[in-house]
């Protein structure tokens, strides 16, 4: 952990100006700062946060992720981790675990990205499926691998528990060995 962001001025890339997509100062700056940082990894949450264009039009977010893409290859090696929001599903509902389009916004993001993956809480089914009382059901999440053009043939998914793996026991339940 380097630098959080939260207490200075909204980091914008890239914005749209007159129906063209311009890059900021700040992607040179961010370029640097990872250079200058030999960072290895670059968080951005939430990546909605970075940009100033339309989270719905496909060329504008390709034009993003590729400038933020270009930004920490070019020179740079650094890993890009953005952190995008789904739509809002019901409480205890998972039906967008795995859904590679459940993102807000456009397709094109989840195009421009190496891997996807989706992070949801814990359905009844799994509940009852693991043993998980009502009162512990709120420390397990489920994660999985969205863009399947990266992962093996079998589906790889898990609950984890994430309480026991912030303390250092990693002890975890899942179908797929993964988690």
């Amino acid at each position: 952990f380097i630098h959080s962001g939260v207490d200075d001025e909204k980091f914008v890339i890239s914005r749209d100006v007159g129906g063209e997509i311009v890059h900021t100062p700040h992607k040179k700056m961010l370029g640097e700062f990872v250079g200058d940082l030999d960072l290895d990894v670059v968080i951005v949450d939430p990546f909605v946060q970075s940009h100033a264009v339309s989270e719905s039009s496909n060329e504008a977010i390709s034009q993003v992720m590729v400038g933020l893409r270009e930004t920490l290859t070019a020179g740079q090696g650094a890993a890009l981790h953005l952190i995008h929001h789904n739509r809002k599903p019901m409480a205890g509902n998972s039906h967008q675990a795995g859904d590679l389009y459940a993102a807000r916004g456009a397709s094109a993001m989840q195009g421009e990205a190496h891997f996807v993956f989706t992070l949801a809480d814990m359905d009844a089914e799994s509940q009852r499926q693991f043993g998980i009382d009502d009162d512990k059901k709120g420390f397990y999440v489920r994660l999985d691998d969205a863009k399947s053009k990266m992962a093996p043939p079998a589906a790889r998914s898990g609950l984890s528990d994430m309480a026991r793996r912030c303390t250092g026991r990693t002890e975890t339940w899942n179908r797929s060995g993964f988690c």
